[in-house]
């Protein structure tokens, strides 16, 4: 018993750590660039993307991993090619300051658009961080189910 008493003391003890790793903030500057890029890219633009991201940017996907600025603008342009009409319904967002002193900007949402192959309508779930160093997007994670998007790059191919 008296080692059971310990064992918890022991991981309560640990668990109270005060590394915080980052803190939930309200700073509508982080958000507002990534809605103004978002705008933008439903619109056919990335001026505002290539604008606000720094030069070895990261930006991973699902399954792909591409870095700089160049690669990046390149794999977004892309959607265009096999997409248009593009839509987000946006679910939820937050803005988190991190230990470190960078903002990571978390996005859930939807991300809608019409093939232009298939000229199906098709809807996505995604989620996505944006993370800020220098006032500059410095890495962008993006996670969704990509067998949809991945269906209208076959229709192309008939």
């Amino acid at each position: 018993m008296r080692y059971l008493i310990l064992y918890v003391a022991v991981v309560f003890l640990h668990s109270c750590s005060d590394d915080v790793t980052g803190v939930l903030v309200e700073n509508n500057k982080y958000k507002n660039i990534v809605i103004e890029t978002i705008d933008a890219y439903e619109n056919n633009d990335l001026s505002i993307l290539e604008k606000h991201l720094s030069n070895d940017v990261t930006v991973q996907y699902s399954t792909n991993r591409f870095k700089s600025k160049e690669n990046v603008l390149d794999s977004w342009n892309d959607d265009y090619y096999y997409f248009s009409d593009f839509d987000s319904d946006i679910k939820k967002k937050y803005t988190i300051l991190n230990s470190d002193g960078s903002y990571s900007f978390f996005i859930i949402y939807d991300w809608i658009a019409t093939g232009n192959f298939s000229n199906k309508r098709i809807s996505i779930p995604s989620f996505s961080e944006y993370i800020f160093v220098d006032e500059k997007i410095s890495s962008i994670k993006l996670f969704f189910n990509n067998g949809l998007y991945h269906k209208e790059i076959l229709a192309s191919y008939n």
